[in-house]
């Protein structure tokens, strides 16, 4: 799975229009507005972390497992399972944020839901 790529913001050139006042007006607007909707778009964008591990006798054994993050996300989800057998179950993240070497900020996964024992796990989590 790609990651979203925002657009580039759309500027318009104050030289292509009339020199009239409306028109730095206008062009000032559109601009701020294009630049407003690409930094949005970017903010939105989820970012993505694949985790890959093996599962003792025990799954809980194999955790906690933390990666650093740039920001404190709100939300962390399993995008996709690359590698392992789900069976019937749902895989879902059990996470927190934590702070590590010096105020490295981390995400902490301290369990995942739903993994079998004895296997190798790739997962792709979605944070934002």
């Amino acid at each position: 799975m790609a990651d979203i790529i925002p657009p580039k913001p759309a500027r318009l050139d104050l030289a292509q229009f009339p020199a009239e006042g409306w028109a730095r007006i206008l062009v000032s607007a559109f601009n701020q507005f294009a630049l407003q909707v690409v930094q949005a778009l970017t903010i939105a964008a989820p970012k993505y972390k694949v985790i890959d591990f093996s599962t003792g006798a025990d799954p809980i054994d194999s955790f906690p497992i933390d990666f650093p993050v740039p920001f404190a996300p709100n939300e962390v989800r399993v995008a996709a399972v690359l590698v392992g057998d789900t069976g019937f179950d749902g895989i879902t993240a059990k996470w927190s944020t934590t702070i590590k070497n010096s105020n490295s900020l981390c995400v902490r996964i301290r369990w995942f839901s739903g993994l079998s024992s004895n296997t190798t796990y790739s997962i792709r989590l979605a944070y934002q």
